[in-house]
């Protein structure tokens, strides 16, 4: 099937740009609110990609005005390419922005002393978590009854390109644009480097098969 490059979709607003660290919350930090209405239950798993130095706002609502509850260290560089992000379960979704809980961090993969991490639950910027997409379906909305706007299969997002910005999940699915990078020959199946041109299109689709490990693969179902 053709590679669309895809409208937006899905109902998702553009999520908020990267979130500016702070320090520590003190004791009277706000507690999270109540599940907003609108927001879409979500069981996705994923790490932390901001890298400010300050670490990333947990917030205790999805607005960028909403009380900060902590802080999520930054991403890691470690030196052998893979880097470490803090883990974090996604629970919900509104407006560009996830309900997580976060990870611990973890030292073996840092390089570094253990950091302290948020561990209650509260909102972050979609677009600051990531995951491989395992899949190679894409649909315009996230029923997989409906018929693909775009079929890699049997090659993946993650092995044919990379997500650059995450809009919102429901469910096992996730809202992502994304380019790809790499092709398949149609006729001889030889993977090629994509043309600068179309290695810049910006694809959006709502995708199952998320992996949260950074440093391997999971195991593949593709919808």
């Amino acid at each position: 099937m053709p590679m669309l490059a895809m409208a937006a979709c899905g109902g998702e607003t553009a999520p908020p740009a990267q979130e500016a660290g702070t320090a520590a919350p003190t004791e009277d930090a706000p507690a999270p609110t109540a599940m907003p209405e609108g927001a879409r239950a979500c069981r996705i798993e994923g790490w932390v990609i901001d890298r400010d130095p300050a670490g990333l706002n947990v917030r205790a609502a999805p607005a960028r005005d909403a009380g900060v509850l902590g802080t999520l260290p930054p991403y890691v560089e470690n030196g052998d390419g893979r880097g470490f992000g803090i883990p974090v379960q996604v629970q919900a979704s509104l407006d560009g922005w996830f309900l997580i809980e976060a990870g611990d961090d973890d030292p073996d993969r840092t390089g570094g002393a253990r950091r302290p991490v948020y561990s209650g639950q509260g909102w972050v910027a979609a677009n600051m978590v990531r995951f491989s997409l395992q899949s190679g379906r894409g649909y315009a909305r996230p029923d997989s009854g409906e018929p693909p706007i775009v079929d890699l299969e049997p090659d993946t997002v993650s092995e044919m390109g990379r997500i650059v910005r995450v809009h919102g999940c429901t469910g096992d699915w996730v809202d992502v644009e994304y380019r790809l990078e790499r092709r398949r020959d149609l006729t001889t199946l030889a993977l090629l480097e994509s043309s600068p041109r179309e290695a810049a299109i910006v694809h959006r689709g709502w995708f199952r098969g998320t992996c949260a490990n950074q440093e391997t693969n999971c195991d593949r179902t593709s919808p």
